[in-house]
């Protein structure tokens, strides 16, 4: 192999990590506050709310923080009242009107006061003293009510705002106001909720109303640095989470926003005001500062303009930023990874050495490892939260150190491993090419069912995509470099994807991402071999190892 080849491959390699490592978290530096939105002045707000626990187990305190935040309404310019309910149970609301006089719509801005009840976390009982959650989404809502409030005569809508209590115990807050005071959400057009899932990272659109194309549509127009992976939602729903959100999402349209990067801090005394993050925070009201700005004053959303019948695909791509697609467009990027896989087949059988049966078997042997590590990656997950001594959970096991090295040693391992395998196997190009087919084969069966009940299947189709076109136009003349190209790209579009799974559903899923990243790992090493070794089918510029 030429060593330009080699530094080329090592210097694409690099550059595709670096790139998708500085998305990973929406890794800007804080510049500070925005015009539309004073992230120091949410800091102070954060400061003051999370001085001390306020859970239900906290009646003073939790009071003590409602009225903190009645006063800084009625400080901004607002009249709040205070609705209560049995088992000291009180909302905090307050309307805003435009200035000409009433108005037919409203955008309701909503987040939760009270602070996570008692946790047992590795023997000892704590309480968190809810900075983060959700003292972001009450210190971003007031903010977004001071500065809506500056361009008050250019409203054409109204706006709501509401606070909610013991969300944490069982949205009991919400499910009073909604039971009891229905007469609060009359004519709300769009609902913005805004939560914590965590301490940092980028502020996530996790989740949407059902018939989501126009409100993506929406945030991806007027949001800026927008972040987003519309199946995320599908990820949410296998969560042992709710929000207030829940119970609005199919009675009127909206947005779920949260931070999901550091799940340890979450429910716990580190989820403090020394741990929360000014960059989340800005990430915040960079995004919605402008979508409040938008419904509010433009006459273009009347009653039921969000209302929708189908969902749209979205997912945030470095160097892009928010690609938004509806489903038939899905369907039609699953289609062409298809296609062109078929022409890969065609030309690897015809000319590259490769066979159907020899694919099929491959195609086994893939999924044989992928299954196996699966199961070893549940295995290790489940020894760490023993040894921990933290309950292991599929989906959300928290409180282990060191979760990040297990992780990243699992994923060492697993390449090495591999690529003593692969490196041992490569010297027929027939049978590389049955690898690789054998891969994209199980990725387009997987992207199936992906589509039929998610709607999408871009982190699992686009690959095969991608692979395959640089596979086949690669044969050209002077087109050789196509495949390195092709496995950078998959370095730095889907392995963000991989990070933001693995933060979401915590080291319990380890298998999981073991699982999904075998199959990356495979196309990554049989298109960085092709481009190394310059074999192509139809052998037209073979070159000897």
């Amino acid at each position: 192999m030429g060593r330009f080849r080699v530094i080329i491959t090592v210097f694409l390699l690099l550059a595709a990590s670096i790139a998708a490592a500085g998305l990973f978290t929406y890794n800007r530096p804080f510049k500070g506050d925005i015009p539309s939105f004073s992230v120091t002045r949410a800091i102070e707000d954060i400061r003051v709310i999370s001085r001390k626990p306020h859970s239900v187990e906290h009646q003073l305190e939790r009071i003590a923080v409602r009225d903190y935040l009645s006063s800084r309404i009625e400080e901004i310019g607002g009249n709040p009242e205070v609705f209560e309910y049995d088992d000291s149970i009180s909302n905090l609301y307050c309307r805003f009107e435009p200035e000409g006089g009433k108005t037919g719509q409203y955008l309701l801005l909503t987040a939760h006061y009270d602070s996570r009840f008692a946790q047992a976390v590795l023997g000892d009982t704590v309480y968190s003293y809810g900075a983060a959650d959700d003292g972001y989404g009450l210190a971003v809502n007031l903010e977004l009510l001071r500065s809506a409030l500056s361009y008050r005569n250019e409203w054409k809508h109204g706006l709501k705002i509401l606070f909610t209590d013991s969300e944490e115990r069982d949205l009991d807050g919400m499910r009073c106001a909604l039971a009891r005071n229905p007469e609060l959400f009359d004519n709300v057009g769009l609902v913005i909720n805004v939560e914590a899932r965590g301490v940092r990272g980028p502020a996530l659109l996790f989740e949407t109303s059902p018939g989501n194309s126009k409100l993506l549509s929406f945030y991806c127009n007027h949001a800026v640095h927008p972040y987003t992976y519309s199946i995320t939602g599908a990820v949410y729903r296998l969560l042992p989470n709710f929000t207030d959100f829940t119970l609005l999402k199919d009675k009127y349209p909206g947005f779920n926003f949260a931070v999901i990067d550091d799940l340890n801090h979450y429910h716990t005394d580190r989820d403090n005001f020394s741990n929360i993050s000014p960059k989340s925070l800005r990430h915040y009201g960079e995004q919605l500062a402008p979508m409040v700005r938008e419904y509010l004053t433009s006459d273009s959303y009347p009653a039921g303009f969000f209302s929708a019948s189908s969902d749209a695909v979205a997912f945030t791509l470095p160097g892009l930023g928010t690609v938004l697609a509806d489903r038939d467009l899905s369907l039609l990027l699953f289609s062409a990874a298809f296609a062109m896989y078929c022409m890969l087949l065609c030309l690897a059988v015809v000319k590259g050495g490769a066979s159907v049966s020899g694919m099929f078997r491959q195609a086994l042997y893939v999924l044989a490892a992928s299954v196996m590590l699966l199961c070893a990656g549940e295995a290790v997950a489940f020894v760490s939260a023993r040894i921990a001594g933290t309950p292991f959970r599929l989906v959300s096991t928290n409180y282990i150190k060191g979760d990040w090295l297990v992780t990243i040693l699992s994923l060492t391992v697993m390449c090495i491993a591999y690529l003593a395998v692969f490196l041992r196997k490569r010297s027929e190009t027939g049978r590389v090419a049955e690898h690789i087919l054998g891969t994209m084969l199980c990725l387009l069966a997987f992207s199936v069912p992906m589509e039929i009940f998610c709607g999408e299947s871009f982190f699992l189709s686009a690959p095969v995509g991608i692979a395959a076109l640089s596979l086949v136009f690669g044969r050209l003349r002077y087109l050789g470099f196509l495949p390195m190209v092709a496995a950078a790209l998959i370095v730095t579009t889907f392995a963000p994807f991989v990070f933001n799974l693995y933060k979401a559903l915590t080291i319990g899923s380890l298998g999981i991402v073991l699982f999904i990243s075998f199959y990356y790992i495979v196309l990554i090493a049989t298109l960085v071999w092709h481009f190394l070794t310059d074999r192509q089918y139809g052998k037209l510029r073979q070159r000897k190892i």
